[in-house]
């Protein structure tokens, strides 16, 4: 049998790529719900299914807004550019609303607006969970 002067490194790219292929896929797990948002109290909190989260717009205190549309996370993004995307969206696509306790009323306005001009529903404003 033959000795190799060199090291074969073809064993170690495929760990390599292994690791980071596993790291990409928990890094978005990881990088959802990392927005600062105060939710409000309800004494009557909507329940959340599965296709009520495919659109989430989040609005922070500050009136930043954010979107979460299907398996994109959560990106910080402009009135405008969020009117260019949902101009996109089916038509009577369900969205949920998470709105920081503290954003002025007006903020709410211009989404709540820009959805019923385009025909959408907000199937959900959402609360914080009792435990």
């Amino acid at each position: 049998m033959k000795k190799f002067d060199q090291i074969n490194v073809i064993p170690f790219i495929d760990i390599m790529l292994v690791l980071l292929a596993i790291v990409l896929m928990t890094a978005t797990f990881i990088a959802q719900g990392k927005i600062d948002v105060n939710l409000p109290t309800s004494k009557a909190p909507a329940t959340l299914h599965s296709e009520d989260t495919l659109k989430l717009i989040t609005i922070d205190k500050n009136g930043a807004f954010y979107l979460k549309d299907g398996e994109i996370v959560d990106e910080k993004i402009s009135v405008n550019e969020l009117e260019k995307i949902v101009e996109n969206w089916p038509e009577n696509q369900r969205v949920t609303l998470k709105i920081d306790a503290k954003t002025p009323f007006q903020h709410f306005i211009e989404v709540q607006e820009m959805l019923k001009d385009k025909k959408f529903r907000v199937a959900v404003l959402a609360v914080p969970e009792e435990k």
